[in-house]
Formats: C-alpha cells, structure tokens, sequence
C-alpha cells in the first residue's frame, strides 16, 4: 500500500494487477488488485476516479465493506515552491 500513496510506479505494478478504463467526458477509472497474498486477505482492491484531478479513492476490504475517499474544490498554485519542486524533480 505504500507503493500507492507513495506513486513508486514500479512498486505498484510489482504488488498490483493494474487496469485502466477511459469512460466518456474525458473521465477515468485505474483499479488496483492485491497480487500478495497477505494484503489480498484483507484488501479486494482500490478503485481510483476522476477525470481532470483524482476525484475520489475506494479501498474495498475482502470483508465486502468498502471505504470512499472523495475530493472537491482542488485548487493549485501557478507555480511550485523551490522545496516542492526538490521533492518532485
């Protein structure tokens, strides 16, 4: 799960079965399946949305609950900060 939240790519596509879905206006969905065994007893999958900006995340449990992330009103600055852009580049 840190690979996802942490956007290590590679890591994600070592620990996930990946499929990507492009839904009409430009909208998307990107579903992640556990490939270990240990986090797939207790996650089915995750279930990321959103079409411009990443609108909302779903983490569905083996368990049949799912928990729903979702986001709104996003604004971003015109530039980055000097230590944003270390972070990032």
């Amino acid at each position: 799960m840190q690979a996802v939240f942490g956007g290590d790519l590679k890591a994600i596509e070592k620990e996930f079965e990946i499929y990507y879905e492009r839904r009409s206006a430009g909208s998307w969905v990107i579903g992640l399946k556990p490939t270990d065994k240990t986090l797939a007893s207790v996650v089915r999958g995750l279930v990321l949305e959103g079409a411009d900006d990443l609108e909302g995340i779903s983490l569905i449990e083996t368990s049949g609950d799912t928990v729903v992330y979702a986001f709104s009103g996003n604004a971003y600055p015109d530039r980055l900060s000097p230590e944003d852009e270390k972070a990032f580049f």
